[in-house]
């Protein structure tokens, strides 16, 4: 028998499974409540079974994206009202000992499979789409960007996965377009803003919403001109507070519900992650899995840039950190950590560089993105040779010199 704490009264989503490798084990279904994880829900917790068996029932009134820890792997799945899903877990496996010991050590992030799931689950329609995206992503990235090649685009991926009448796909289809009108670069980001952002309420629940504001959003300055889209506004006022482009002091203006519990958590994490505040790297392993311990660096000043191949800007910081760690290796360490959850895309994105050292994916290197509490991308940042902070955040990379 399944020993389950029902969080919520009415049990209208069911999330079920069997693996005996957690027997004893307690789980937890939740879900961020903001793309930059600040504040969750748990939609349930339970204890499985000698057997395997594990059941989570929640109330449930829109789609969403749910999460369960399970040991070194977080799981994820999109569940919606009312449905029944049978989902299969990896084998239980323990974080390692230095996993344990080290405080900044996260989960790997991993989609979970289902047990006859029919063809119009959210999760099927979804997967369908990112495989027929990112495809034309590539493409798309190999010619020359243009407004009738990326219409052309969308138009391939409408064939393959067409339009549904469910509201959370058609959202996560409109969001994930809007990454690719931002591909245009003499109009980016203002076409995507305008046509995607500008008239339109905040997706706090949609991963895509978030995703794309992450891209398109921070080279865009004229916050004024959001002042109609108040929870708009606020968030790209956020997202410039988080980048140190504004003073933390701003957040006082923040005045709806939802953006006041992320500013407080951003407030909070401001407060430690000023100039003179130590960052420990650790042990480092970088794209061609070599380890590096940083204490055996003894570096003068160390510039970290954050990327992510989706970003325009990726294949600028790449060069560009290639070029100073060969022209300034005396006088400054150039690092560059790729937030992709893709290794194959960072392998490919790097694949002119002849050193591999100093280019590291975070999903090997998870204590990084808690050390710079780093939520957005790029991000840019200087230590000094005591590995404390010394410019947050650092000059973007064609305005640096060491």
């Amino acid at each position: 028998m399944v020993t389950c704490s029902t969080l919520l009264h009415a049990a209208t989503t069911l999330v079920q499974g069997q693996d005996s490798t957690y027997a004893g084990k307690q789980l937890y279904l939740y879900t961020w409540n903001d793309g930059w994880e600040y504040t969750k829900t748990i939609f349930d917790s339970c204890t499985v079974a000698p057997n395997g068996e594990f059941q989570f029932q929640f109330d449930l009134e829109e789609t969403r994206k749910a999460q369960v820890t399970l040991g070194k792997y977080e799981g994820c799945i999109f569940v919606e009202p009312g449905k029944t899903y049978s989902i299969n877990l990896p084998s239980y496996e323990e974080p390692s000992k230095a996993d344990l010991l080290n405080p900044y050590y996260q989960p790997q992030e991993l989609l979970l499979s289902f047990n006859n799931l029919p063809k119009d689950d959210i999760n099927q329609l979804i997967t369908l789409f990112e495989d027929a995206f990112d495809k034309q992503w590539m493409q798309l990235l190999q010619a020359n960007i243009t407004p009738q090649r990326i219409e052309q685009a969308m138009m391939t991926i409408d064939s393959i996965c067409p339009p549904t009448e469910q509201p959370f796909m058609e959202q996560y289809r409109q969001y994930r377009y809007a990454l690719m009108v931002n591909l245009h670069a003499s109009s980016a980001p203002d076409l995507s803003i305008r046509t995607y952002f500008l008239d339109k309420p905040v997706l706090y629940h949609q991963p895509a919403y978030w995703e794309a504001f992450e891209a398109i959003f921070p080279h865009f300055d004229h916050l004024t001109g959001l002042h109609n889209n108040t929870a708009l506004f606020e968030l790209a006022l956020m997202q410039k507070v988080e980048s140190g482009d504004l003073p933390i002091s701003r957040l006082s203006y923040i005045s709806t519900p939802e953006n006041q519990k992320i500013a407080h958590f951003i407030e909070q994490n401001k407060k430690s992650l000023q100039k003179g505040h130590p960052i420990h790297l650790g042990t480092l392993v970088n794209i061609q899995g070599d380890s590096i311990d940083s204490n055996d660096l003894n570096f003068p000043k160390a510039y970290i840039a954050f990327t992510n191949t989706r970003l325009n800007e990726c294949e600028a910081i790449i060069a560009y950190a290639d070029k100073m760690n060969k022209k300034f290796q005396h006088r400054c360490l150039f690092l560059v950590i790729f937030t992709d959850e893709s290794e194959r895309a960072i392998q490919k994105a790097c694949k002119g560089i002849r050193n591999k050292t100093w280019y590291f994916a975070a999903t090997k290197n998870q204590h990084l993105l808690q050390q710079f509490n780093n939520t957005h991308v790029p991000a840019y940042y200087l230590l000094d040779a005591s590995s404390k902070l010394m410019q947050v955040p650092a000059p973007e990379p064609q305005n640096f010199e060491p």
